[in-house]
């Protein structure tokens, strides 16, 4: 998807600061299945684990999104006034 919206940001001639897009990311649903799947283990430090596997995407797609928005690639488009995809910060 990044890849996706820079690549379409270069083709476009000219200012892109009018230029916008949106991302989202369902957290709920990677934490209801992993939290299924550690539920039917039942093994030991199961408890400690449920929940926290959607904090740990959040944390894994904003680095990702801080490295795909950084760089000669992204200062280029910068420059010509581009912004990162809208959304909230982690």
């Amino acid at each position: 998807m990044v890849e996706a919206y820079l690549s379409g940001l270069e083709t476009c001639p000219g200012d892109l600061s009018g230029v916008h897009s949106v991302a989202s990311l369902s957290l709920s649903q990677v934490d209801a299945e992993v939290n299924g799947s550690l539920f039917a283990r039942r093994g030991p430090g199961v408890p400690q684990l449920q929940g926290r596997a959607a904090v740990a995407q959040a944390r894994l797609a904003y680095r990702a999104f801080c490295d795909r928005f950084s760089g000669p690639r992204w200062e280029t488009l910068a420059a010509r006034g581009a912004g990162p995809s809208h959304g909230r910060r982690l």
